[in-house]
């Protein structure tokens, strides 16, 4: 549902490494125009055989990257893969909102989340806490969150139930 709800779905490059997502609604009625997919590298390097650079079709793909690779972005964009320079992470939300995306679901990882985070950047953060204990070698959410982040504070918009799960969203306190 969050998918659906969303101009663009993004995750940094490790999620995609470790996971290769599709990043697309699934499990509801897929909406008129589906989610813009988004991945934040340094080297703009999606590999060539993971599924979004496959699967263009679906959806668009849009990579930003620090310093993209000329040779490397060819190949992409023969895949339909649109490669954008962004040297920042609030550049890359200018070129977003430039191109009507409005709310951007950012599902990971966690250097991608702690990066928006430390730089002020969230306007919301959604919380899923299932009832399991994650031991050794798990990830965390957020790494290396700074102490003087922008909005330390958070307040919780809405709180439900989802069977066992619990649904958590929070807004920076004003």
């Amino acid at each position: 549902h969050l998918r659906a709800g969303s101009d663009a779905v993004a995750v940094g490059m490790g999620t995609v490494l470790a996971d290769d997502p599709l990043l697309t609604v699934r499990d509801v009625s897929p909406p008129r125009v589906p989610p813009l997919r988004v991945i934040f590298s340094r080297e703009g390097r999606l590999p060539l055989t993971s599924r979004l650079a496959q699967r263009t079709g679906e959806a668009p793909v849009l990579v930003f990257a620090a310093a993209p690779d000329p040779n490397y972005d060819h190949e992409l964009r023969g895949l339909g893969v649109d490669v954008v320079p962004a040297s920042t992470l609030a550049d890359a939300l200018r070129v977003l909102a430039a191109r009507g995306v409005r709310s951007l679901l950012v599902e990971g990882g966690a250097n991608l989340a702690t990066a928006l985070l430390n730089e002020g950047l969230v306007d919301r953060l959604v919380i899923l806490r299932a009832p399991v204990l994650l031991g050794e070698g798990s990830l965390p959410a957020f790494r290396g969150l700074a102490a003087d982040a922008p909005n330390p504070r958070w307040e919780t918009i809405s709180s439900e139930w989802l069977e066992e799960d619990h649904l958590v969203v929070l807004a920076p306190r004003t």
